[in-house]
């Protein structure tokens, strides 16, 4: 895709998705816009730096891969069984769903920071 806005479009139309950036340096793209429309997405092997990424992968909803072989591999297990494309997506918008309300969380942190109360860690991830 080499235009500012269709992903989201795409992503909604999309049965399976692969999300670049895994491969290079730059660092892997948002792998969560997929995943919240309940999308199993696949990504290249650089996606430590990702925490979605890693969620997604705990959960069953991500893949990663490491070449063309892996990528190949990874899209017929989805695209010819139905039923784990059907969890992998699930999976993948319980994710996008637990993580929700993660600003609001975000801001009373940075509140109880400032003015000097001690917060406890919100959640372990």
């Amino acid at each position: 895709m080499d235009r500012v806005g269709v992903l989201a479009e795409l992503y909604a139309a999309a049965t399976v998705a692969y999300v670049g950036g895994g491969f290079g340096r730059a660092g892997l793209h948002s792998v969560i816009e997929p995943a919240a429309l309940g999308v199993p997405v696949i990504f290249g092997p650089r996606w430590q730096g990702s925490r979605d990424a890693r969620l997604l992968k705990e959960a069953g909803a991500g893949r990663a891969v490491d070449g063309s072989a892996a990528l190949s591999d990874a899209l017929a297990a989805w695209l010819s069984n139905e039923t784990a494309r059907a969890t992998a997506g699930a999976a993948a918008r319980a994710v996008v769903e637990r993580g929700r309300g993660a600003a609001d969380r975000s801001v009373s942190l940075l509140l109880g920071l400032m003015e000097g109360r001690v917060a406890r860690p919100l959640c372990s991830d």
